[in-house]
């Protein structure tokens, strides 16, 4: 009987750790935490010495400049890629990892729009459901496929496009896992394509 109780216990006490963690992070606290974890990566030259399998746009950026890369001390990293070209300005693909969990979204934040507010250009916050795309993923062992929930998180203006933000996931490869999100910079509607066009290189 006794083993019983402990049993029920330690289920009980598993019921709850999981309900709990999948309960997420505010929309707030957790674009704060995303900033953050930008913010503590260093530039680098290249992408060495990861902790977590290299994410990286397939194709659709050949012609585009030369990516920049940040690194964190723990082996995650940040790559940022951009089109030069100015027919197609305000078009970009940043890519954040991190070898230590991330916590999911509990709701997807309002969309930021920008908008004439008391005579002067301000910022308003529209409630938003999200959306979600399938992707199919190129990696060292074979292909690799799940479903991305993605938000608006800006609607863009001036000097910005519009911008989505994936939540985040978590990916295996090569004996390593990172935990990915993944914001895209477009004014011609490429945000699927741009999450489609991704692959594990190594």
């Amino acid at each position: 009987m006794r083993v019983f109780r402990i049993f029920v216990v330690l289920s009980f006490l598993c019921l709850l750790s999981s309900t709990h963690a999948q309960e997420g992070l505010a929309p707030d606290p957790w674009l704060k935490l995303v900033d953050e974890l930008r913010d503590t990566m260093k530039p680098v030259d290249q992408l060495s010495e990861l902790s977590v399998p290299l994410l990286l746009p397939a194709k659709p950026v050949n012609n585009w400049e030369e990516p920049r890369f940040h690194r964190s001390v723990n082996g995650g990293y940040w790559a940022i890629y951009s089109n030069p070209d100015p027919k197609h300005p305000f078009e970009r693909v940043y890519i954040l990892a991190s070898p230590k969990p991330i916590p999911v979204l509990a709701s997807v934040p309002d969309e930021q729009v920008s908008a004439e507010v008391n005579g002067e250009l301000g910022i308003i916050k529209k409630p938003q459901s999200g959306k979600t795309v399938s992707v199919k993923w190129k990696t060292p062992e074979g292909s690799k496929a799940m479903t991305l929930r993605y938000f608006r998180q800006d609607s863009g203006g001036g000097a910005d496009g519009p911008f989505d933000t994936t939540d985040v996931f978590s990916l295996t490869s090569g004996g390593k896992t990172g935990y990915y999100v993944i914001s895209v910079e477009s004014i011609s509607g490429q945000t699927e394509k741009r999450l489609k066009g991704l692959e594990v290189v190594k």
